[in-house]
Parts: C-alpha cells; sequence; structure tokens
C-alpha cells in the first residue's frame, strides 16, 4: 500500500483548499525486507515513476514501475499492493529485475468543504498485467480496485481514513482470492513546509493460507522549493505474511 501512500500524503497537504490543476510528475524508490509468510528471506526493491494531471475534480494518474525481486523461486512479486507472495514448495534463490506492473487510476472529489475543512474522495485504479509472470515479477492477470479517501483537518492535523477492495486475476490452478483493505492515520504541520505523521494499514492476504498483512508506517513530508515536495517514510510489519520492514522516499514536481 506504499504506493497508494504518497499519493494520500500529498493529498493532505492539499487542504482546507484544493491544489491547482496541472500535471505532476514523481519518481521514488520503496525497499522492504521480509519473508511474507513464507520460510525464506525476500527482498524487494520498487522503483515507480507517476504522471498526475488534475482538473476540477477530476485526478487521472499513470504509474510505471521497475521492481527487483531477490529471493526463492516460488516468490511472486506483486505490485498493485507492493508485497511479495509466496507460494507453496519452495525453489532455489534468484534475483530477477524489470518492468513491474504498469498502474493507471481515475480519482474524484466528491465532496469537498473548506469551511470544515472535510474532503471525501472516490477512485478506481486498473493494475495492468505488464510485468513478466515467467520471472515472477508480477501474477500475469490485471486487478481492478475501487477506493473511497476521507481527510478531516483540526488546526494543524489531518486525520485520513481510507477504505478499498481489490477484484483480483486469478492465474491458472490458482486459488487467488478478492481482498478489502483498509488504513486510518494522522498527519500533523509543525510550522513551514514540514509535516510528520503515522498511518495504519490492514489488508486481506490474497491467500487464505496466509494472515491478513498490518503494517505501521512513520511519514515525513517537506516543500522544498515551489512546486517542489519531498515525501520519506519508514514502516514495520506485525503478521507474519508484512515485511519485516522497508523504507521509501519520493520526490515530487508540479507545473
Amino acid at each position: 500500500m506504499r504506493k497508494l501512500l504518497a499519493a494520500a500524503l500529498l493529498a493532505l497537504s492539499t487542504l482546507p483548499a484544493h491544489a491547482g490543476d496541472g500535471p505532476t510528475l514523481a519518481a521514488g524508490f520503496d525497499y522492504s525486507s521480509g519473508k511474507y509468510g513464507g520460510g525464506e528471506a525476500i527482498e524487494m526493491l520498487f522503483l515507480p515513476l507517476t504522471a498526475k494531471y488534475e482538473s476540477g475534480p477530476y485526478t487521472l494518474k499513470l504509474t510505471v514501475p521497475y521492481i527487483e525481486l531477490s529471493g526463492p523461486a516460488n516468490v511472486i512479486g506483486n505490485t498493485s499492493g507492493n508485497m511479495a507472495i509466496p507460494l507453496a514448495g519452495a525453489g532455489p534463490q534468484r534475483t530477477v529485475a524489470g518492468l513491474g506492473d504498469v498502474q493507471a487510476g481515475l480519482g474524484y472529489n466528491a465532496y469537498f468543504d473548506p469551511d470544515r475543512q472535510f474532503a471525501l474522495d472516490l477512485a478506481t485504479r486498473i493494475k495492468f498485467a505488464t510485468a513478466d509472470a515467467e520471472k515472477g515479477l508480477g501474477t500475469g492477470k490485471n486487478d481492478l480496485s475501487l477506493q473511497c479517501d476521507a481527510y478531516k483537518t483540526s488546526g494543524d492535523t489531518t486525520f485520513m481514513a481510507s477504505l478499498g477492495y481489490k477484484w483480483t486475476g486469478k492465474p491458472a490452478g490458482s486459488d487467488y482470492r478478492n481482498v478489502a483493505y483498509a488504513s486510518v492515520g494522522l498527519q500533523h504541520r509543525f510550522g513551514g513546509d514540514f509535516s510528520a505523521g503515522i498511518l495504519w494499514d490492514v489488508r486481506q492476504s490474497v491467500l487464505s493460507t496466509l494472515s491478513d498483512q498490518r503494517e505501521i508506517t512513520l511519514h515525513f513530508t517537506r516543500g522544498l522549493a515551489p512546486h517542489w515536495k519531498a515525501l520519506a517514510y519508514l514502516y514495520a510489519g506485525t503478521t507474519p505474511s508484512s515485511p519485516n520492514a522497508g523504507l521509501g522516499a519520493s520526490l515530487n514536481h508540479d507545473f
């Protein structure tokens, strides 16, 4: 869910007023390590390039990721959740890299009240199966997600809650299931252009044999110059199917 984190936190920085219309470009990285419910350590590096365009209440977004996955050969990268999926059996250690699954999204600001500083956003996202499934960089199937985000600002603190559902593409012979996910958190502005906060994520596992995924994320956002913002974060999983730990950052420029 870290790919959603950058968009959510930058959206927080626009309250209590809309961000200006126009394009935004962002480049980032995310590194995680853990067993993800399997028996051996897995390392995953995720490098996304994101283009976004806002016009009135609508937001269009396209993300093109590069991923590197190190671990046993029975592991599949899942870039729509930025997670690894360990399958039954075992395999030799290997490192694979390449284009991940390209994602496209459409968001709609359904409600915005600047007087009460409250906003409600709806979004849909499609993960296209562009990653090489034979290498284990993806499932080889498309995914579709629907999500609702709510923001409430009180003074220098903004509270956030998200609820979503993903229809998971199911490769032949797999027992993948559709999953629900949610998050709650807050962000506090400490003055100037610096903000920090905490986020709690919960997601059902795509495999019923694995525990649900839960993570705690500490995040920091800072404006570097006009039209530039930087985001950095650290996270830790609290269930066996979550990553043990990870970190990431992104640099964003709006035109």
